[in-house]
């Protein structure tokens, strides 16, 4: 029986992971790959670029924006779909560990709190599979099954953040597997800065730009000044 259970790494930084163990996968059918599927709050993010090719993110992937900012309100979904292994790595096959590196967004600043939750819900898993075809129809090969080169993800039709095109209800279905756990989202906590804080803040960042352009500024002057000597110098002993 597959077991998957999950749970958070360096969860007090504003870059933890989500480490999602599996346990006794045994791949028997060609025509299944074991995914994983994550929906992420708008607070939380993951950069598509710091990830395996074997992980999908769909959503909101703005890598600068603070929480207001954010133009996908629902945030992401995140599929990893488990690698497929030789026959030398079975050990590996059936039990392996994902890790997931994730970002914490700024939040808008707060006259009353210190702290903000952050809820990540339990991720869903299962078999993706192919629908057996009639003899008459044309069979896709290929471990993604695919159709005109179209990756076919698991058929979630109830979740409006995957392409529509990324999926099909008639070529896959989805067989859910159970994940461990007694709850049914792990909560992080970010620290919000205070409403009260923002005039000196200003200030502060006001201060330290001018004093930088201002040091800037007299550095320029005194290398301009010190070349001048150089070359002045040059000059005259040129003329001599």
């Amino acid at each position: 029986m597959v077991q998957v259970s999950w749970h958070f790494d360096k969860e007090s930084s504003f870059h933890p992971h989500i480490i999602t163990r599996l346990e006794s996968i045994q791949q028997e059918d060609p025509n299944c790959w074991f995914d994983i599927i994550y929906q992420l709050p708008a607070s939380v993010f993951v950069d598509p670029n710091q990830v395996d090719s074997n992980i999908y993110v769909f959503g909101e992937t703005d890598l600068e924006a603070p929480l207001e900012h954010v133009q996908e309100p629902r945030g992401s979904t995140i599929i990893i779909r488990k690698k497929q292994q030789d026959e030398e790595h079975e050990k590996e096959k059936e039990n392996s560990v994902i890790d997931l590196p994730i970002h914490l967004r700024y939040q808008r600043p707060s006259s009353t709190e210190t702290y903000r939750s952050i809820k990540i819900p339990k991720p869903r898993a299962g078999w993706t599979c192919k629908i057996p075809v009639k003899d008459n129809e044309q069979v896709d090969n290929g471990p993604w099954t695919r159709n005109k080169n179209r990756l076919l993800l698991p058929p979630l039709q109830e979740n409006t953040l995957i392409p529509i095109n990324k999926m099909d209800p008639s070529k896959t279905v989805f067989q859910d597997v159970l994940v461990t756990g007694k709850e049914d989202y792990l909560v992080l906590y970010v620290p919000v800065g205070r409403t009260q804080d923002l005039d000196m803040v200003q200030m502060g960042t006001m201060v330290a730009v001018v004093t930088c352009t201002l040091w800037i500024i007299l550095a320029t002057w005194k290398s301009v000044t010190k070349r001048r000597r150089y070359d002045a110098k040059g000059k005259r002993r040129r003329s001599e």
